[in-house]
């Protein structure tokens, strides 16, 4: 690269140079070594490039963008010259997470725009209930954007122009009989349509003697256009003396409450129900007085996380579904999503 006077400022544990063109500073970085790519690929089924990199240092994802676009940029596939479409994903454990949204970028992309494009997109993963911080795979995926006239295979032509086409006529098209060229058939009237009541639930922990514990539930749902919620806090003074019989409380009162409001077969989301809301939700319904344990059903994925918990209590049934396989975003960059 050729000696020149370039400025630099600090981000995180880098110095980045001030320069509009990413290969600079993008040579500068990489002399650390942070990211190491192991695989370059052109995935014929999804159409798009699949770079694979190591994180040698361990960087945690918070830091591990500045050097991810550092290895990015050097690629001929970014050189290219067009928008297009990125997403990262990082592996931990026979894992997949998304750890942002898929933005735009073009060769003109700097760091500096890519971390504003991720700046509301940035996810904090979870496993067993404790946060993720390193991951040692990544992996970044490059489709060539495109408009949607060019993905349809129409042409642009300009408007008011004038399309000469013929018309062709079969004579299948008039294979039917007098009285059917007659008979105006009615529309079909709609089906009868079995509304579902659906509902969110949320918890918040904290973390006690090295022990993550609920300690409030929050329930949300739509009825005649209005938002009910429920909120349900922990006795604070019973958890510092006994945070078992604290957390049963907890529960209990919240399940009172809500097979108080009636919502027979309700489907309730929680966000990330999978693993770590999963686990204090499917204890707290077993730990319920009265509860038949041959009525809590739960499906699991071959990873053991959560896809549906079914309870049966006090003649109401809840199932309770896992958002994030809907929506595997955070619920800040739920947000944020148009």
């Amino acid at each position: 690269m050729k000696n020149t006077l370039i400025s630099f400022q600090n981000y995180k544990h880098f110095r980045l140079p001030i320069t509009t063109n990413p290969l600079d500073y993008g040579k500068l970085i990489l002399k650390r070594n942070d990211l190491k790519l192991l695989n370059k690929e052109y995935d014929e089924k999804s159409k798009c490039t699949v770079l694979t990199f190591e994180n040698n240092f361990l960087l945690d994802h918070k830091n591990l963008f500045v050097a991810l676009f550092a290895g990015l940029i050097l690629q001929s596939e970014f050189k290219k010259i067009g928008k297009k479409i990125m997403i990262v994903s990082i592996f931990s454990e026979n894992k997949t997470f998304f750890i942002h949204r898929n933005i735009i970028i073009d060769e003109n992309t700097t760091i500096f725009i890519y971390l504003n494009k991720i700046k509301h997109n940035i996810q904090t993963f979870y496993d067993s209930g404790y946060p993720l911080t390193a991951f040692q795979i990544l992996q970044i995926k490059l489709w060539d954007y495109e408009t949607k006239n060019v993905l349809k295979g129409k042409k642009n032509t300009p408007p008011h122009s004038i399309h000469q086409f013929r018309r062709n006529f079969h004579h299948n098209s008039v294979k039917f009989t007098q009285n059917q060229a007659d008979l105006i058939k009615p529309l079909k009237s709609s089906k009868n349509v079995n509304k579902i009541s659906i509902a969110t639930i949320d918890l918040e922990t904290i973390q006690l003697n090295d022990i993550q514990n609920p300690i409030s539930i929050s329930f949300s749902y739509i009825l005649n256009n209005e938002i009910i919620t429920l909120f349900e806090l922990i006795d604070y003074n019973l958890l510092l003396n006994n945070s078992d019989k604290a957390i049963k409380v907890l529960w209990f009162n919240f399940m009172m409450k809500l097979n108080n409001l009636n919502l027979n077969k309700c489907i309730i989301y929680s966000h990330n129900l999978g693993s770590f809301d999963g686990y204090f939700l499917y204890k707290g319904l077993l730990e319920l007085p009265g509860v038949d344990i041959n009525k809590v059903n739960s499906i699991i994925d071959d990873l053991h996380r959560f896809i549906s918990i079914d309870l049966v209590w006090k003649d109401c049934r809840f199932i309770f579904k896992d958002s994030l396989r809907l929506f595997p975003v955070s619920l800040q960059e739920l947000h944020w999503i148009p």
